[in-house]
């Protein structure tokens, strides 16, 4: 179609960022509010050692009258979402089946414990067993493939150093479709003391813009395409050699199986007997406050390598004319 390069919308965000707010609840990885360039507030940490769904808070309050949340494995753990959402529906007749109705609150629930959660790397290898396992292989073999980081010696990384080091997390959450992924990042909160908020911001394309870009496209009848970038913000390299990050636990051993010609003689134990591996991060890894930054600059440098224009009224949109038209 003559259209299909015509104006695109450029949305800094990828299949991991562009769940951020939903998926990392309990865990502020920086960044700012654009809308108000009020900094995010703290929240309580998260370590991989959470036993809980991350960003659940359930009340030990019963009310009279109200159903009381069920851990949605006792009560829906049998099924994925969609036989879940599908359970009641005859696709062909669209109507009601003889399956039982399910309340609004029991709904409820289960978006809550279902599509919105997702589980430290200890919870969820309890719960995926070996699923659990193999989603995180994966998205550890995605990260060495990417280059996005190098093993270190933390016997030779000063104590200052080895504080300093950024903790690695792994999240697990079950899709859709019953498939588990690996969702890897960073606590990048101890940056803020060196970072200043600017060199942290993280550009958005405004609502207003991606509205009327919609609207446009509806009424010249353009053809629209959605994409996704895998592991979008680990295209862009990293532009402080000094940070290290630390695998610890079943993490760094789980690395070690990826590539154990490369890391498995920079494994080392600390005082509890723990398994850690130091790394030098050498690419943009989610978490890090400069990262979306980052990934947008590479990503604006791209776009304009093919002809597209950076919109003067929002930086996060980007325009091309196509045989004489935009």
């Amino acid at each position: 179609s003559q259209h299909q390069d015509e104006e695109i919308p450029i949305e800094i965000q990828d299949d991991e960022s562009q769940h951020q707010d939903e998926e990392m609840n309990d865990l502020e990885l920086g960044g700012t509010n654009d809308n108000n360039n009020e900094e995010i507030t703290d929240q309580e940490d998260v370590t991989e050692e959470d036993s809980e769904p991350t960003g659940m808070r359930r009340s030990k309050r019963s009310t009279a009258g109200q159903r009381t949340s069920t851990p949605y494995h006792e009560e829906f753990g049998h099924m994925n979402v969609e036989q879940y959402i599908h359970m009641n529906i005859d696709l062909e007749t669209e109507k009601a089946t003889n399956v039982r109705e399910y309340t609004t609150s029991e709904v409820e629930d289960y978006v809550i414990h279902v599509i919105i959660t997702q589980y430290s790397l200890k919870a969820g290898m309890k719960i995926f067993e070996e699923r659990g396992e193999k989603a995180t292989m994966k998205k550890l073999k995605q990260l060495h493939d990417m280059q996005t980081f190098q093993p270190v010696d933390g016997n030779e990384l000063s104590r200052q150093q080895r504080k300093d080091a950024l903790a690695s997390l792994m999240f697990l959450k079950e899709k859709r479709n019953g498939e588990v992924k690996g969702r890897a990042c960073v606590d990048g909160r101890p940056q803020r003391e060196t970072i200043r908020k600017e060199e942290a911001a993280s550009p958005t394309a405004a609502t207003e813009s991606v509205t009327l870009s919609s609207v446009i496209d509806a009424h010249e009848r353009r053809d629209v395409a959605t994409l996704d970038i895998p592991g979008a913000f680990l295209h862009s390299d990293n532009d402080d050699k000094n940070v290290i990050m630390i695998l610890k636990g079943l993490l760094g051993e789980l690395m070690v199986k990826v590539a154990p010609q490369i890391y498995r003689k920079y494994l080392l134990a600390n005082e509890k007997g723990e398994k850690i591996l130091y790394v030098r991060m050498t690419k943009a890894l989610y978490g890090m406050l400069k990262s979306a930054l980052l990934f947008y600059k590479k990503l604006v440098s791209d776009l304009r390598s093919v002809g597209f224009e950076i919109n003067p009224y929002d930086p996060c949109m980007a325009n091309k004319k196509s045989y004489g038209k935009q």
